[in-house]
């Protein structure tokens, strides 16, 4: 007959329940050992768990142990990838009524996931991407008129706004950059009505029933003359009920090519580079 085991060389008793857990479900027991070490319990103690004995014990009476929703789940990958320490992710947990041994089992297998593991590559580079945009807004801080007030200039020569501003993440204000277009002289209602009447153009409806008119444009899009359309924006008045919309630019820009012809570069080829 084997000897009974001291208290001293007993897990306590939400420990073992979580070593039967992992075992039940097939953690390799170089998982449950290391685990068991990082948590400062000893030799004896991790043996003891992992005895034959404990095994039978295990699985003659396996718990009803839940997997966290998938929530959860995404809320222990997200803290993981952010660097909040395991003890805080549980505490959080076992406040939302989770067991010892469910935040455990969780928070390990999270943790050992070789989708989190990619994870942490990538927020280590973005991290890393934000520390050199935090560096370069500190050394154009030297600078005192530093975001003290934005400058307002004709628009320059490429090489001088390249050179002045865009290299330096310098925000300016350009005036003067669109007045060689001819479309500010001579785009009008009427002349899309006379020039482009016939064209084919794809309309967002019934904007006004739906917040989320954007996300749904499918469900309201139309087709119709750009003529008619024209009608309705001079005679239906103020609207947002119906309108030309990004989600249309494919072939509502095919529809009024001709006119793009009315216009160009910002400036010298700013808007080209």
């Amino acid at each position: 007959m084997k000897a009974e085991l001291n208290t001293s060389e007993r897990l306590p008793q939400e420990w073992n329940d979580w070593v039967a857990t992992n075992i039940i479900r097939g953690v390799q027991p170089e998982t449950i050992i290391q685990t068991l070490k990082d948590n400062h319990f000893s030799d004896a103690q991790i043996k003891a768990a992992l005895s034959d004995d404990s095994k039978v014990a295990a699985n003659d009476s396996k718990q009803s142990i839940r997997r966290l929703p998938n929530n959860w789940k995404g809320w222990v990958a997200t803290n993981l990838l952010e660097g909040t320490s395991k003890n805080s992710i549980a505490k959080v947990l076992a406040k939302q009524g989770f067991s010892h041994a469910e935040i455990l089992l969780e928070i390990e297998t999270a943790s050992k996931s070789p989708y989190l593991q990619a994870g942490v590559k990538a927020t280590k580079l973005l991290k890393k991407r934000e520390w050199l945009l935090n560096t370069c807004d500190d050394l154009a801080k030297l600078d005192p008129g530093y975001n003290q007030q934005i400058e307002v200039i004709d628009t320059p020569p490429f090489e001088v706004f390249i050179k002045d501003y865009y290299s330096k993440y310098k925000p300016v204000v350009l005036k003067k950059g669109i007045d060689h277009w001819p479309a500010l002289k001579k785009w009008s209602p009427h002349y899309f009505a006379d020039t482009l009447g016939d064209a084919e153009i794809q309309v967002q409806f019934n904007r006004e029933t739906d917040a989320l008119f954007e996300r749904h444009s499918d469900k309201y899009r139309k087709s119709m003359l750009m003529s008619e359309f024209v009608n309705m924006i001079e005679n239906d008045g103020e609207s947002n009920n119906y309108y030309m919309t990004a989600n249309n630019t494919q072939q509502n820009v095919e529809a009024i090519r001709p006119a793009l012809d009315d216009i160009g570069n910002f400036g010298e080829a700013i808007a080209s580079f």
